[in-house]
C-alpha cells in the first residue's frame, strides 16, 4: 500500500494504493483521527472511517467473528449492517469488494459457521456448516520459477468468506489452545492469545471487559467493607 498526504485545517488528504485495487483511491482523513480504516472505492473520494469495534487486529477468521459485539448498553452490534463499514473491513484485509449483497450474505454465513466451530468444537453439525463454505472454492497449486504458488479459484462473491474459513483452519491446526473467547460471559469477542504465558483472559484490559469487571469487583469489595 502506498500513501501520500497533504493537510489543510480540517482534513489530511491521503492517497492509498491497495493490493487488489486497479486505481489509487483518494481518501479524506480527519487529521485528529488516530485509528482509521480506509475504504477501497476505485475512482471515488470517500471519508476514512473509524472502526467502532472494541477489539480489532485479530487474525482474519477471528476478526470476522468480531464484527459482531455487545456494546456498553448490552445491545448487540453488527459492523456489516453499514455498507461502508463492511467495505472498509474488506479493504483492510485486501479482499474483493465487487459482489455487493451476495458477498455480504456469504460473509454472514461464514461468520456464523466460524462462530459455530469455535463455540462447539468437535460438533459435526458445526464442522459441516464450515465445510459448506470451504466447498465454494479451492486452491490451485502451480510452480513458478523456484517457488510454489497458490491461487484461489472461487467466485468473487465467495472469496472473502472462503479465506476467513480457511484461516480458522490454520489457527486451530497450529495453536488451538491460543484461540479464546473473552472471559466476560456477556462478551462475544474472540482473540488469539499471543502472550508468552498463554494467560490472557479478556478481549481488552484498557477500557474493555477486563477493566470493567475489575472495577466491579473492586466496587463490590468496597461495599462489603
Amino acid at each position: 500500500m502506498r500513501a501520500e498526504s497533504g493537510t489543510d485545517s480540517t482534513f489530511a488528504t491521503v492517497f492509498y494504493e491497495f493490493d487488489g485495487c486497479d486505481d489509487d483511491v483518494t481518501v479524506l482523513q480527519p487529521s485528529f483521527q488516530e485509528m482509521t480504516v480506509a475504504t477501497c472505492y476505485a475512482g471515488r473520494s470517500v471519508p476514512v472511517m473509524h472502526d467502532p469495534r472494541p477489539l480489532t487486529g485479530e487474525p482474519l477468521a477471528l476478526d470476522l467473528v468480531d464484527t459482531v459485539w455487545v456494546d456498553d448498553t448490552g445491545d448487540r452490534q453488527d459492523l456489516f449492517t453499514d455498507r461502508d463499514l463492511r467495505s472498509a473491513w474488506l479493504a483492510r484485509w485486501g479482499l474483493p469488494n465487487t459482489a455487493g449483497r451476495a458477498a455480504a450474505s456469504h460473509l454472514a454465513e461464514a461468520r456464523d459457521a466460524i462462530r459455530g466451530v469455535l463455540e462447539r468444537r468437535g460438533d459435526p453439525a458445526a464442522a459441516a456448516a464450515l465445510d459448506a463454505v470451504l466447498a465454494r472454492g479451492r486452491l490451485r497449486l502451480s510452480f513458478a520459477g523456484d517457488k510454489l504458488e497458490e491461487t484461489l479459484e472461487a467466485p468473487a462473491a465467495w472469496q472473502p468468506a472462503w479465506r476467513a474459513a480457511r484461516d480458522l483452519g490454520r489457527l486451530l491446526s497450529q495453536r488451538p489452545d491460543r484461540v479464546k473467547r473473552c472471559a466476560n460471559p456477556d462478551c462475544v469477542l474472540w482473540f488469539e492469545d499471543t502472550t508468552r504465558s498463554n494467560t490472557r483472559r479478556w478481549c481488552s484490559m484498557t477500557g474493555g471487559c477486563g477493566s470493567r469487571l475489575k472495577a466491579r469487583r473492586h466496587a463490590a469489595s468496597a461495599r462489603r467493607g
